[in-house]
């Protein structure tokens, strides 16, 4: 989409589980603050808390109980951010220049600042591809720069046509279980966004020249709180009843809102729902 066709409507989405690094409050704030100002892009923030990180990202997009193969028409873009990456609004306006269905900034893994969370799969000697196996994965690094076309990105700088969801099957971030005849393993959702992704037509990129910073997850002493957001202000809500860490992890026997969630959605995003299905 050009700026000729109007005001670009965007979708900033964060998953969050942890409490968001300052520096994430401080961009999605900017980045609200930005858009009002330039009057070419209408920026929305949306987040959803909870263990399951795969049910926030989809709950960002809609909360609707119903599977649509449409999505909502006041939005042209989704960006899906992580809860400790720093941008700026020109770090968005370089993605959506490029006009890709999925583009991605480029952000270091956190402790490797040479290596990137976006790459290529890996091929065995026989050529065979090892889709999704983790270790085997190849990373673009530092050194590279500009567009690159890749096999797979991090959500944590996501951008998103809605057109290219429509054409996703749902649900779009989803786990896959895979192997390549020696392990197997379970892949994280936005790895599996990427599979959903090739599978269904589309191709992802990555400019790494728009550089997003990646922070050190934030904790909070032994508790978790849940963050609420009113107009890009951002504070930990002190008033929430605050959650133990050990009883989040069941160490005490008990079973948190958190915990029984995740188990209710579990075995629903083991099953794909195919686009076929939603058609009708």
């Amino acid at each position: 989409m050009s700026k000729g066709q109007g005001v670009i409507k965007i979708k900033m989405c964060m998953p969050y589980y942890n409490e968001p690094h300052p520096m994430t409050k401080e961009s999605v704030a900017n980045v609200i603050g930005w858009a009002k100002e330039s009057k070419e892009y209408d920026v929305k923030f949306t987040k959803y808390f909870g263990a399951l990180i795969s049910n926030n990202r989809h709950n960002c997009i809609t909360t609707s109980s119903e599977i649509k193969q449409s999505l909502p028409k006041n939005t042209d873009y989704y960006l899906f951010i992580d809860n400790d990456v720093s941008f700026t609004g020109s770090d968005i306006v370089a993605l959506i220049k490029h006009d890709k269905d999925i583009i991605s900034g480029a952000y270091h893994r956190r402790g490797y600042p040479d290596t990137m969370v976006c790459g290529m799969w890996s091929t065995s000697p026989d050529k065979t591809v090892k889709k999704g196996i983790m270790k085997a994965e190849t990373h673009l690094t530092s050194k590279d720069s500009g567009l690159k076309k890749v096999d797979w990105a991090g959500g944590g700088f996501l951008l998103v046509k809605k057109e290219a969801l429509e054409k996703m099957a749902f649900p779009y971030f989803r786990h896959y279980i895979v192997s390549d005849g020696v392990q197997a393993m379970e892949t994280s959702e936005d790895i599996g966004f990427c599979i959903n992704a090739e599978d269904s037509g589309l191709e992802i990129y990555a400019d790494c020249d728009v550089k997003i910073g990646h922070h050190e997850a934030v904790t909070k002493g032994d508790t978790l709180g849940r963050i609420y957001f009113d107009d890009g202000k951002m504070e930990l809500d002190t008033n929430f009843n605050i959650v133990p860490r050990n009883m989040i992890h069941g160490v005490s026997g008990l079973i948190t809102e958190m915990q029984s969630r995740a188990m209710g959605m579990m075995s629903y995003y083991r099953q794909p729902v195919e686009k076929e299905a939603r058609d009708g």
